[in-house]
């Protein structure tokens, strides 16, 4: 407690949830052809945990006994790469890990059987059908009504939007909130 209130002392400023345009950017963009038009782009984030826990009398961790315990992991890493090959048509594709960890997720041969390493979160293609009013898309996704709150999102709620509610049956009838399906969006 009082290191963890030294380094904040030496620390300049924290920011949490700080968004502005221009420190994030446009990711990585890369240009098809000539065509302005014609796009992939790559876009990744992560974050990282560092815990410490006092334990209760008597804790174990692994079946060692600890008054104690400290913990790094990777809470969630993520890479989206979308393609616009034209005007119209848009092909998506999302992948990362979850709580990867020295106990569960995979790390040091240690597999919890939760789910693999890597897997996929969002596959779909998009076919803008009329100007910016209608989108229609077939794929793995999370496209599940028209209000937001139907839809889980890691990025982009706000906190009084954070809906525990319609989490209760996550992943036991779909892939982390998604869906394999046809959506229109406009």
């Amino acid at each position: 407690m009082i290191w963890g209130l030294l380094i904040l002392g030496f620390t300049k400023s924290l920011n949490a949830q700080v968004y502005s345009e221009s420190s994030y950017g446009s990711g990585l963009t890369v240009p098809i052809g000539n065509d302005k038009d014609k796009y992939f782009r790559l876009i990744t984030w992560h974050q990282m945990w560092a815990r410490y826990n006092d334990n209760n009398a008597g804790s174990s961790r692994l079946g060692t006994p600890q008054d104690a315990t400290t913990d790094f992991g990777v809470r969630r890493s993520r890479f989206l790469m979308y393609a616009q090959l034209n005007k119209r048509f848009l092909i998506l594709t999302h992948f990362g890990i979850n709580n990867q960890n020295a106990i569960s997720g995979g790390f040091n041969q240690n597999v919890d059987g939760k789910r693999p390493q890597i897997y996929m979160h969002d596959a779909w293609t998009e076919f803008n059908v009329y100007k910016k009013y209608l989108d229609v898309g077939f794929g793995l996704h999370y496209w599940n009504g028209i209000s937001r709150l139907t839809n889980a999102s890691t990025l982009n709620f706000m906190t009084m939007d954070a809906p525990i509610f319609n989490w209760a049956t996550i992943e036991a009838t779909d892939q982390f909130a998604r869906f394999i399906g046809i959506y229109a969006k406009g």
